[in-house]
């Protein structure tokens, strides 16, 4: 099995004060470097291989590649992947052919109705914005979805590259998704207006 986080190197812990449902900007200061931890476990014997690196490139992986077949020879190896482009590359499929490890690729993850997914706006047009809930995967927040006012400029409301929260509301047959953060900000008042009631 493989999985890969980035981490970074042992960071103290931070926080920072926000509205419910507002992302803050929370900083980390001091020499602490992104690193990419490459794992695979053999699920017969529990013994572990991992291995640091400074980047998730495709020569990286190459040599994650490597060190499991020399760490673990003789033995028949099926190796299970996200779909990442160094591990779906065809330089990386040939060499895990040439070390006879056998390569499955998990599914995409695909979005669910109902959900709450924390997006980036990646374009904004005149009628809503198009946010990536997921790799590879955009909705539209569509204008009247995106206050519980009127909204007359998405400009005034999002920026480009901005982190918000937003739940999906449907998916048509195509695949298109439709999205929502005033479902979200209702949902918060409502629970807001309980909280209120009970203290009474």
């Amino acid at each position: 099995m493989l999985d890969e986080t980035i981490i970074t190197e042992m960071p103290p812990l931070y926080s920072c004060y926000g509205r419910r449902g507002e992302q803050v900007a929370v900083p980390i200061t001091g020499n602490h470097a992104r690193r990419v931890l490459h794992g695979a476990l053999n699920i017969r014997s529990g013994d572990v291989l991992l291995f640091v690196t400074e980047a998730w490139d495709q020569a990286t992986h190459q040599a994650f590649l490597t060190m499991i077949r020399a760490h673990w020879r003789g033995w028949h190896i099926v190796l299970f992947e996200d779909r990442g482009s160094p591990h779906t590359a065809a330089a990386s499929r040939r060499l895990a052919q040439a070390l006879h490890i056998a390569l499955r690729f998990l599914p995409t993850a695909t979005p669910e109705l109902n959900k709450t997914y924390l997006g980036k706006i990646q374009r904004i047009t005149d009628f809503g914005a198009f946010v990536e809930i997921m790799p590879g995967t955009d909705g539209l927040l569509h204008v009247s979805e995106i206050a519980n006012h009127r909204v007359k400029d998405v400009r005034d409301e999002l920026k480009e590259g901005e982190q918000i929260l937003v739940k999906v509301i449907n998916i048509d047959p195509t695949g298109k998704i439709r999205l929502s953060r005033k479902a979200l900000l209702q949902e918060e008042g409502a629970a807001a207006g309980g909280q209120k009631q009970e203290r009474t």
